[in-house]
């Protein structure tokens, strides 16, 4: 992916969101963040939030706090 980006990068920050998610329940972004196994920014969790809602994996609605917090991983 030569001149793109570092898929190894957003696999990671993936991988630790996932993580988070398996560790609390139902939280919002700023959770998400916060949690040991997350090192990614606020915008690349609320990308991998978009992705995961977009697969089914989670459940999520708008937060006007925090923009996309979770209601259930599925």
């Amino acid at each position: 992916v030569h001149g793109i980006g570092d898929v190894t990068a957003a696999a990671d920050g993936m991988i630790g969101v996932l993580r988070a998610l398996d560790d609390l329940r139902r939280p919002g972004t700023a959770d998400l963040i916060d949690h040991d196994a997350v090192d990614v920014s606020r915008r690349q969790v609320r990308n991998h939030l978009s992705t995961l809602r977009e697969l089914e994996v989670v459940d999520a609605a708008a937060d006007p706090a925090e923009g996309l917090a979770t209601t259930g991983r599925r």
